[in-house]
């Protein structure tokens, strides 16, 4: 189990209201993956949040994620690689190496972040 690292996000939008934490990162992942089943043409499309969410199940498992994963499992690889980027640029998400292989991994204030929503808490571990 990782160590939390809440203290460099402070978990509030910026309009100063608090947000209900979701219980179980991996309930709401199988959720969804049910729901895209279900409603195939990606009617619920929200690649970023699905990729955030994969990393924090698989960084809770202690798991690797890769692009090709993602890509087997969420989206084309052109679409992929655009939200990747963005997740990067954020300061959300690391990559290690190039192409499909890459690895990816959330940065200290990428799981901050995860920390907040799920209601982590932060002394545990």
């Amino acid at each position: 189990m990782h160590k939390p690292v809440r203290d460099s996000f402070n978990g509030m939008p910026e309009n100063g209201q608090v947000r209900m934490a979701i219980p179980d990162a991996k309930q709401v992942l199988t959720m969804r993956r049910w729901r895209d089943a279900v409603a195939p043409d990606n009617y619920f499309g929200e690649p970023s949040w699905d990729i955030m969410l994969t990393i924090w199940v698989a960084h809770e498992s202690n798991r690797e994620v890769t692009m090709q994963h993602l890509t087997d499992t969420m989206i084309a690889y052109d679409i992929l690689e655009n939200h990747v980027q963005r997740l990067i640029v954020g300061g959300l998400i690391d990559r290690m190496g190039e192409g499909r292989d890459a690895a990816l991994g959330l940065t200290h204030r990428g799981a901050a972040m995860m920390e907040t929503i799920f209601n982590v808490d932060p002394n545990a571990g």
